[in-house]
């Protein structure tokens, strides 16, 4: 990264070369991403800040099949983004790939289980199967008293463990947050960062969150900083390595010291319910 690429190893889940994406706006060209080279090794917990307008949102699109590359290589899971067709591409997005979006996304007319069953439906598990897991990874992340409130019903805090629980039913091992905090207040947003923590440690699955927060950046195992659609610096574990940034700080670096990620309780999580997450064989239940 910043002129030479980090080496590829055999856990990488995402390769991304020389990574550029343009837009047209009328007569205005927008370069959104500026030759971007990044690697993600798989149960990362990854946090991307960065000033508005720096291309994070847009990084995010394109590592998840929603946006194209103007140019450059994108791997993700050993699939060359590139290679795909449309049919393909929506098929990676269902499969491959979990989203969690700073409004929540989820559907004002269904309860919190029928909202997380809508991934399986896609993947044509079952009723009782999706029921069966989408009610476990409601249980997973402190929702079990709420599988049968409405959006309205709940709390933005609640609605975003539902978007998380909806993300990660379908054994996605790779899940996208796009600001997930950016509606909440302190209190939910830290539960909901401990919540995604707690995944990542106890699943193993790979988090990428787009944030403005500093109190979630420093929560990442890794923190890239992006700014005019590069990537600037990066920080592992407290260790800063800046480049290309004049003036000293990184943008969106907070000026406190990282704190070291931690779980709760309060998420209410229920680690023995993940074997409900690996029932493969559901797909073969006749449904009842």
């Amino acid at each position: 990264m910043h002129g030479k690429t980090r080496k590829m190893s055999a856990n990488t889940l995402i390769r991304i070369e020389g990574l550029h994406k343009t837009y047209h706006r009328g007569q205005e060209t927008v370069e959104a991403l500026r030759g971007i080279d990044l690697m993600v090794e798989e149960g990362e917990f990854l946090t991307v800040m960065g000033p508005s307008g720096c291309g994070k949102s847009t990084l995010l699109h394109i590592i998840g099949g929603i946006d194209r590359p103007t140019a450059g290589r994108v791997v993700v899971d050993g699939v060359d983004l590139g290679s795909l067709d449309e049919e393909a591409l929506t098929r990676f997005r269902r499969e491959k790939v979990g989203f969690v979006f700073q409004f929540y996304n989820l559907l004002p007319t269904l309860t919190a289980l029928q909202n997380v069953e809508l991934p399986l439906i896609a993947l044509g598990y079952p009723r009782v199967a999706r029921r069966t897991m989408a009610r476990a990874v409601l249980e997973m992340v402190g929702l079990g008293d709420r599988l049968h409130h409405k959006p309205a019903e709940l709390s933005g805090g609640q609605q975003q463990r539902v978007a998380i629980a909806r993300a990660i039913v379908a054994n996605r091992r790779l899940i996208l947050a796009d600001e997930p905090t950016g509606d909440l207040d302190s209190v939910s947003s830290r539960q909901v960062v401990d919540l995604m923590w707690n995944l990542n440690q106890s699943l193993g699955l790979t988090f990428i969150i787009v944030t403005h927060d500093p109190a979630v950046g420093e929560r990442g195992t890794r923190t890239i900083y992006l700014q005019d659609g590069r990537v600037v610096g990066e920080e592992r574990r407290g260790m800063l390595q800046a480049t290309e940034v004049r003036g000293g700080a990184l943008p969106g670096r907070a000026v406190c010291s990282p704190a070291v990620p931690h779980s709760t309780s309060s998420s209410g999580i229920v680690l023995t319910l993940v074997g409900a997450l690996r029932v493969d064989q559901s797909r073969e239940e006749v449904d009842g």
